[in-house]
């Protein structure tokens, strides 16, 4: 398990307040799960080529 001062450290980055959750544990659980949202949040816009890079690709880098 991270040490309290890691745990807030993260909470702080995610936006959660570690003086809400003076259970270690819980405020972990609570650090994990917001860190989840905000990686599947992140990972959708950037999991999609712009149509501009699909295009290069398939003229072979051509301006298009």
């Amino acid at each position: 398990m991270p040490s309290r001062e890691f745990l807030e450290l993260v909470a702080a980055a995610v936006n959660v307040d570690a003086a809400t959750y003076p259970n270690d544990s819980k405020l972990e659980q609570k650090v994990t799960y917001e860190l989840k949202v905000m990686t599947a949040k992140a990972g959708t816009g950037t999991t999609k080529l712009p149509d501009a890079v699909k295009a290069s690709r398939v003229s072979g880098g051509a301006n298009v």
